[in-house]
């Protein structure tokens, strides 16, 4: 109960879409592929194409990725 990822399963980082449990850190990898806009990262991971209440979070994620 220590709130760790079970052995072999990818550590995903915060979740922030919680509709597809997207994490920060496989947003992050995303991002660092190329996509550069919440509607690419929608297409690739799903996040932002739900309820929409990430959106906010992404674009701030995406902002700090073009640094």
């Amino acid at each position: 109960m220590a709130g760790r990822p079970c052995e072999g399963v990818e550590d995903q980082g915060s979740i922030v879409c919680a509709c597809f449990q997207v994490g920060e850190k496989r947003i992050r990898r995303v991002l660092d592929q190329g996509s550069q806009s919440v509607e690419s990262l929608g297409r690739h991971l799903g996040c932002g194409t739900n309820c929409g209440s990430c959106i906010p979070e992404l674009k701030a994620l995406i902002a700090k990725s073009k640094g």
